[in-house]
This record gives structure tokens, C-alpha cells and sequence, in this order.
């Protein structure tokens, strides 16, 4: 008698967890089709940000940098991802080699600046010997990475 209740409650907890998981399903379904529509920039920004995590899950050395202006039609591009390789970190400021291979010999003073843009932080980056100042540059953090390479001294 023990044995053939066991069995009906067996199938009874088996046909409840099975009509469950429908029920679930039906009202995340139903939940879905009530939610309120993204609007198309919602979208963009939305699976933007889904690609990059994504590619960040798959290879944590890639680094993004996006220049988005679809609302500015006078821009001569509407939108630019590029993925870069990180070929350097931050470990404070001083003389850093650079990090591609066209320029591993060269030298460059870093200084990490107060100033933050859209939450990343920025360096002053200078060729050693470069004297013009229009060729110093302000770099975001995952633009530097991909720019410098090993830091070499204080």
C-alpha cells in the first residue's frame, strides 16, 4: 500500500512540476508581448552593448572604440566600431613603450588625467622628444590599452 501511494505521489509531483514549467512559460510569454516596444534607439544601444559583452566573454583582450553619430547627417561616417587587440594596462605614470608592432620602440610619457568621458578614464599620452603639441594626445581608457604596450620606468 506504502509503495503504490509513493507511486501516485511520484506522478502527481512529476504532472505539478510539468504544468508548472508550461504555466511559466505561457506568462513569460505573455509578459513579453506586453511589454511596451523599444524604440529604435533602444534597440541600437541595447544589442550594441550585447555585442560587446559578448566579444569580451569570448576574447577578454579585445577593446572597443564607437563613433556614433547616426543623428548627425554631416558627419562624413554614421557609425564606426572597431576592435582593437589590448596591448598594455595602466600601472601608473611614467615611460611606456608602444604596443603595436609598428612602434615598439618608441617611448611615450603617460599621466593619467582628472577628467573622466562617459565614465572612462582619460591619459595624456607624449612621444618622448615630440615638441609639437598638436601631436600629444588625450586617450580613453580602452584606446590607450590597445595603443601602449609594457611600462618601462617611473
Amino acid at each position: 500500500m506504502t509503495s503504490q501511494a509513493t507511486t501516485i505521489d511520484r506522478r502527481r509531483l512529476l504532472l505539478g512540476t510539468g504544468a508548472t514549467a508550461a504555466a511559466l512559460a505561457a506568462a513569460a510569454s505573455t509578459i513579453a508581448k506586453t511589454a511596451p516596444p523599444m524604440s529604435a534607439r533602444e534597440r541600437f544601444d541595447f544589442h550594441l552593448a550585447e555585442m560587446k559583452k559578448a566579444a569580451t566573454e569570448v576574447q577578454p583582450l579585445v577593446r572597443f572604440h564607437i563613433k556614433e553619430r547616426l543623428g548627425q547627417p554631416d558627419w562624413p561616417v554614421a557609425l564606426m566600431i572597431l576592435g582593437q587587440w589590448a596591448t598594455g594596462q595602466y600601472e601608473g605614470d611614467g615611460l611606456y613603450a608602444g604596443g603595436n608592432s609598428c612602434d615598439k620602440s618608441e617611448r611615450y610619457k603617460v599621466k593619467l588625467l582628472d577628467t573622466k568621458v562617459d565614465g572612462e578614464r582619460e591619459f595624456s599620452v607624449i612621444n618622448i622628444g615630440e615638441k609639437d603639441r598638436r601631436r600629444w594626445m588625450t586617450l580613453s581608457e580602452p584606446a590607450f590599452e590597445s595603443f601602449i604596450g609594457a611600462k618601462v620606468a617611473s
